[in-house]
């Protein structure tokens, strides 16, 4: 060790005093992080993000879901089945916004894919990614979770953001056809409310995909002694979105 030590200053002493310098600045400089940009594609991801309310009135029922915006013209996707059997849809967008009545532009029950539109000039949107992220990849949810609870608990309505891992491809069922379909499995907490919203990634900023559903399961409940008495309906992290390739495919053109 002492021998290469000595090598090393030897090397280090035999340089230009201007070489000397920049290879001290080198080391001693902290590495560059990528926490600004990460933080940049949170705050993009959240701007791009709306809460959807749709309403039944003669159901007197009300379903709460996120969608996101794919276009500055206002063109915003979500899950078919948070607006379908509704005869009243509001898009609460940029934190500021309650836009009623949007364009139904397409639905696509099978797929479980909507897109509407909004009057609005200019909104942040998200870019579709071209592919399928692969395993391993860092990814945030955003969207509207627990929507209610927060209410009332005295907070103002804002995005949640969930951080998660893409876990790999899943292949599963389409929606009303039974056809097999692709979807990304991801881990991560996610709640009612997080369907339709965006599963974005960290390294890009791109939307890999969006969020369709939850795997949900039953924890039993019991007494001191050991006895059950009921059972309580947990989250197991694990969910599954609507790849980014499949979204691109929707006819964004209105009928």
């Amino acid at each position: 060790h002492l021998t290469l030590v000595k090598a090393v200053l030897e090397l280090i002493l035999a340089m230009p005093h201007l070489l000397i310098a920049a290879l001290l600045f080198s080391i001693l400089l902290p590495a560059p992080t990528n926490a600004v940009e990460r933080g940049d594609v949170f705050r993009h991801a959240k701007a791009a993000t709306a809460l959807i309310v749709a309403v039944n009135d003669a159901t007197h029922s009300v379903s709460l879901g996120s969608g996101f915006f794919v276009a500055t013209d206002g063109l915003l996707v979500t899950n078919a089945h948070v607006i379908e059997e509704s005869n009243r849809i509001y898009v609460y967008a940029r934190d500021q916004a309650v836009y009623s009545a949007p364009e139904v532009v397409a639905v696509d029950p099978d797929l479980d894919l909507a897109a509407l539109r909004i009057r609005q000039p200019r909104v942040d949107a998200l870019a579709l990614s071209a592919d399928i992220p692969a395993e391993g990849t860092e990814v945030v949810t955003v969207g509207y979770p627990r929507i209610q609870d927060i209410l009332q608990m005295g907070f103002a309505l804002h995005p949640t953001i969930s951080t998660g891992t893409v876990g790999g491809v899943a292949e599963g069922r389409s929606r009303t056809n039974g056809r097999p379909v692709t979807f990304i499995q991801t881990t991560g907490i996610l709640n009612f409310g997080n369907s339709g919203g965006p599963l974005v990634r960290e390294d890009s900023g791109e939307v890999a995909g969006m969020l369709v559903q939850t795997v949900p399961y039953l924890e039993r409940a019991r007494d001191r002694s050991g006895a059950a008495i009921g059972s309580v309906r947990m989250k197991s992290g694990i969910g599954y979105s609507i790849p980014a390739p499949v979204i691109r495919g929707i006819p964004f053109t209105s009928t």
